[in-house]
């Protein structure tokens, strides 16, 4: 005996339920991003100094809007790339906010901030660099009249003496124990005059020579200093 057709009530109440399944997983497609989402995208600001008579000779750091920054620099204008010392740590909000509205202050370096009415001293090229999803500016300078652009140069040499001054306190806690205390009296005096910035990103280091008892009272004296500066 052959089996029966489906009839056409059956065949329309299977349509509806295969309809009724596939419905949800429609409505959960992935959407277009937003245009707040793009606006929210990473932006980042970079600064490079170059200067062949100065150690560093090269130095830049990077930092993005959700505060990672990286450092990187050469000790002198003849240094192999192996010489490249290279950090990364997080950036404080305070400050981050600060070097971002400078940058918007600034038009994000779009424009020429080179001083250039008179012949002055070199003092190395300096270049600041502004990049998001839509925008790339850059400007390069000896040196500028224009206050931001000081403050900025200020800011990020501050932040060079300190990662500088960490690669030199791990050195010499392993190799030259002795030279700690003339090192760390030097950053307090940079400390003291506004130029070493984002300290507490080598508290740990600091608090590793403030707490060895195998070292001259001096070091771990002058170690503990710092950090209470902070």
């Amino acid at each position: 005996m052959r089996p029966l057709a489906p009839s056409f009530k059956n065949v329309a109440i299977s349509l509806l339920l295969t309809a009724s399944a596939v419905a949800p997983a429609q409505a959960q497609a992935p959407q277009p991003e937003s245009h707040g989402q793009v606006k929210d995208a990473v932006s980042t600001i970079t600064y490079t100094l170059d200067w062949q008579e100065a150690q560093p000779s090269h130095y830049r750091i990077k930092i993005d809007s959700t505060g990672h920054a990286a450092y990187e620099s050469l000790p002198k204008a003849d240094a192999e790339p192996d010489d490249m010392y290279k950090s990364e740590f997080v950036m404080s909000a305070e400050l981050r906010e600060r070097i971002f509205a400078l940058a918007e202050k600034a038009n994000h370096f779009d424009g020429n901030f080179d001083y250039t009415k008179r012949k002055i001293a070199n003092t190395g090229k300096k270049t600041l660099e502004y990049a998001d999803a839509g925008r790339h500016f850059q400007t390069s300078y000896n040196w500028s009249e224009n206050p931001t652009i000081q403050e900025l140069t200020e800011i990020f040499y501050g932040i060079s003496n300190t990662m500088e001054s960490a690669n030199k306190l791990a050195f010499m806690k392993r190799f030259d124990k002795l030279g700690l205390p003339e090192q760390l009296q030097s950053m307090l005096e940079l400390r003291s005059e506004g130029h070493l910035l984002e300290l507490q990103t080598i508290t740990p280091l600091l608090r590793k020579i403030a707490e060895d008892g195998s070292l001259m009272n001096l070091a771990p004296q002058r170690a503990r200093q710092l950090i209470q500066s902070q």
